[in-house]
């Protein structure tokens, strides 16, 4: 029994021997294959070794960063295709290998100090391999003249981007630990850098125009091929190599931040007092003259309303009577106070008017039907009249310009609307006071925007004529009233910022590389 399990032993690392040896040999070849420019015999052969040797993940990986390689030089074969080449290499593309999303490099953190002197291809694959990546490279990159390298405490992104520069190459990230080098062409750029299209959202604090030139400085900045805003689902689409999409993208977001907005609260202060006074006594001015002679007839006697008592001349003798009626002293005082307080709050983006209107509106008839025209015959059609309503009370309007975090300019509009004490054709005259400023306040300041004082003050005097006007002893004889009306009207305003200004966010940098040789993104 144990001679057979030995022997199963001996044939089990006799077979492991054999396939390590198998995947060796087709590993060789892949290599030469790789070497005369034959992507996709090589990342045939690749994959062979990664069967043969699943435990090598070298061939895994080999096997996949050539694949994208290997996939742009292949010609998809259709049944019955008469533009297929006779020559061509003739594979299956699987679908997700038609549009994959953009890498990025996923290297081992950390710095690192680099002091080479070696080779391009050398120098690149001793970094690469220092972060845990693999370099490849592209058929047509160079292998010149030793150079040498000095970096010190560099992470992966610092020590792959000088190497971009010291060495005329632009990295293609194939996969998360594979890149591809090639040279700095703008042929090279063309054939291997991949593409990517973005949707970018439209907040809604932005208006359209402000996203359509912010798209044409952006495309024209970039030099972008495609960069287009759809106004109807407020989207900004960007499509173009990746190195210029990802900074057109990090650059949109930054300049679409929302634009600064501003509270304003708004107070309007009312303050009335009135009080009045009444004094003097109240006689009577008419004494009607009544005639009793029907009565004696057994006649009614025609006596004025509010006459009871009748003053007789000649101790009855006569037939006429005088009536009389009683008297009234009284002093009347009356004062009242009001107070209104009416408190809202206005929020709007910098440069954007907002509105406030308190008050009611009142119907105004402009044109209607007032009866059929002389000789009309049959039925007469009566329109309905034509009403205008007018807004009565306080409007206002309010455009914040924001300076600073704690500085603000308001350009104030204001109006007044009442109803007058006239009319003009039956249509009554609106009296209305208008009001425009424009104020700088800091946040903690008030601004009183419009005031309305009104002082009125009335005295009338009535009483008999002559008797009236008797010293001290004229007011048994008249009648005073005084009355004194005051009223205060303040609107005041007072800004808060809510959204900062951009001048007060710290704004990220952008390195996008030159016109020429824009920056990898990694």
């Amino acid at each position: 029994m144990a001679f057979v399990r030995a022997l199963a032993v001996v044939l089990a690392g006799a077979t492991m021997l054999c396939a390590s040896a198998e995947s060796d040999r087709v590993y060789g070849q892949a290599r030469a294959a790789e070497r005369r420019g034959l992507s996709v015999r090589a990342y045939l052969l690749y994959s062979q070794a990664a069967t043969l040797d699943p435990k090598n993940p070298l061939y895994a990986l080999k096997a996949s960063a050539l694949r994208p390689v290997a996939m742009k030089s292949v010609h998809v074969a259709v049944a019955g295709d008469p533009k297929a080449p006779d020559t061509a290499e003739l594979v299956q593309v699987p679908d997700e290998a038609v549009m994959n999303e953009p890498t990025h490099v996923q290297a081992s953190p950390g710095t690192a100090d680099f002091h080479l002197k070696a080779a391009p291809k050398a120098i690149w694959e001793q970094v690469a391999s220092k972060f845990g990546l693999l370099a490849i490279f592209d058929r047509d990159y160079p292998n010149d003249a030793p150079i040498r390298v000095d970096l010190a405490g560099v992470d992966y992104r610092d020590a792959l981007h000088a190497l971009e520069n010291a060495t005329n190459s632009f990295i293609v990230p194939l996969s998360a630990r594979v890149i591809l080098i090639a040279q700095d062409t703008t042929q090279k750029r063309v054939d291997l850098e991949s593409n990517e299209a973005v949707m970018v959202p439209i907040p809604d604090t932005a208006s359209l125009q402000e996203a359509q030139e912010l798209a044409t400085m952006i495309q024209q900045t970039l030099e972008m091929r495609r960069f287009v805003v759809d106004p109807r689902k407020r989207m900004i689409m960007m499509r173009d190599r990746v190195s210029k999409v990802e900074a057109a993208r990090a650059l949109t977001v930054q300049l679409l931040h929302p634009k600064p907005q501003v509270a304003i609260e708004v107070e309007l202060l009312s303050v009335t007092e009135s009080s009045s006074l009444s004094l003097g006594m109240t006689l009577p001015t008419e004494f009607p003259l009544v005639y009793f002679g029907n009565f004696w007839k057994n006649a009614a006697v025609a006596v004025p309303a509010g006459f009871a008592q009748f003053l007789t001349f000649g101790g009855g003798a006569t037939l006429f009577g005088l009536g009389v009626t009683n008297a009234e002293l009284f002093a009347t005082a009356s004062r009242g106070s009001g107070r209104t307080v009416l408190k809202t709050e206005i929020r709007v983006a910098d440069g954007q008017p907002g509105t406030i209107h308190v008050g009611d509106k009142y119907p105004i008839v402009q044109s209607g039907f007032y009866g059929a025209a002389p000789g009309a015959k049959g039925q007469v059609f009566a329109p309905p009249p034509t009403v205008n309503f007018e807004d009565l009370g306080v409007l206002l309007k309010v455009t914040p310009t924001v300076h600073d975090a704690d500085e603000v300019t308001l350009e104030v509009d204001a109006e007044y609307k009442v109803l007058g004490s006239g009319s003009f054709n039956g249509i009554p005259v609106i009296a209305s006071r208008k009001f425009e400023a424009r104020v700088r306040l800091k946040t903690t300041e008030y601004a009183v925007v419009s005031g309305l004082m009104t002082d009125s003050e009335s005295y009338a005097k009535s009483g008999i004529v002559g008797l009236a006007d008797i010293p001290v002893l004229g007011w048994f004889f008249r009648k005073t009233d005084t009355k004194h009306d005051k009223a205060q009207t303040l609107l005041v305003i007072k800004p808060r910022i809510v959204i900062a200004p951009p001048n007060e966010y710290v704004t990220r940098q952008l390195w996008v590389g030159s016109e020429t040789r824009p920056l990898t993104p990694l």
